[in-house]
């Protein structure tokens, strides 16, 4: 189901699109919506917005005969997951004990660890979007991308080892007086538990072990997040004057720059916008280099 509209003489206009799909027997990608914008104009100047977003939302209702849950990948034990009655893609592995405000709960100053798997994320965005505006003046035009992906998590393997071997400066923090982990502690009884912020002194080198991607599979699930200056492009449009003596209806040459910068990110080293094993097997990282930043030249010809 769609709607479209436009107000303004058209300088405001709203593209809209509503979708129910049932997906059997296979699994197949979904078209996002279109974008939405506007443009205002004067004196020569013009400045179009086009707006893109995009929110899906999913559960498996059946798998094949006898099957309620099946692997889409593992990795040290943390799997991704397709389970009935459950969102696709969910990460399932060791994490710890956590009290009703979401805070770690700590015993002797180190994290409480659950004895069973559990779901510690997934990888399903909460949405995705965009933003592009392009500014025309005579016959010069300037243009940014901005692009944003909010939600969906990752297992980060590499980070997580890092930390827990100690190669990043984080984990150089108090090797010599100590640390005191971030979290509460039970100061009451398990029926009645009473909370209070953790003040434990433990060796700063017991606490950073609980950052093994390999046992504490929590301490390596991530929000992969991130807003990004996508693309940036500077055109100039040559007069059509000049071009008729040669031949060519229009033509126009840019400079452009592509994966220039990461706006917002909630992980801690890495570019967020990483896939490791690709297709069905999303979700996971382990030392993947970052998209490449470029810078070129474009020419185009129209005849």
């Amino acid at each position: 189901m769609g709607l479209d509209l436009k107000f303004l003489k058209n300088r405001f206009g709203l593209d809209l699109t509503y979708y129910i799909q049932s997906t059997q027997n296979q699994i197949l990608g979904v078209e996002i919506s279109k974008a939405s914008g506007y443009f205002e104009s004067a004196r020569g100047f013009k400045w179009d917005v086009a707006l893109n977003f995009s929110r899906n939302r999913n559960q498996v209702v059946e798998l094949a005969e006898g099957l309620t849950t099946y692997t889409l990948q593992e990795r040290r034990g943390l799997t991704s997951i397709a389970q009935v009655g459950m969102p696709y893609g969910s990460l399932f592995g060791i994490g710890f004990k956590h009290a009703p405000d979401g805070q770690i709960i700590y015993q002797n100053g180190l994290p409480v660890v659950e004895s069973t798997p559990k779901v510690l994320g997934n990888i399903q965005p909460d949405w995705m979007g965009g933003m592009n505006n392009t500014f025309s003046y005579k016959n010069f035009v300037l243009s940014a991308l901005i692009d944003v992906k909010m939600g969906g998590d990752i297992y980060d393997e590499g980070t997580g080892t890092a930390r827990w071997t100690g190669q990043y400066a984080e984990t150089a923090l108090g090797r010599e007086e100590g640390i005191i982990g971030k979290g509460v502690m039970n100061v009451g009884t398990t029926e009645n538990p009473q909370y209070v912020p953790n003040d434990v002194i433990v060796a700063t080198n017991q606490l950073i072990g609980y950052n093994n991607p390999r046992r504490y599979h929590e301490a390596a699930i991530f929000d992969a997040s991130f807003v990004k200056l996508r693309e940036v492009s500077f055109g100039y449009n040559i007069p059509k004057t000049f071009l008729r003596s040669i031949g060519i209806q229009n033509a126009k040459i840019s400079i452009v720059g592509r994966n220039l910068a990461i706006l917002f990110k909630n992980t801690p080293h890495i570019d967020p916008e990483v896939d490791r094993f690709g297709a069905n097997q999303q979700g996971f990282a382990y030392g993947e280099l970052p998209n490449a930043r470029s810078v070129g030249f474009n020419l185009s010809l129209g005849f």
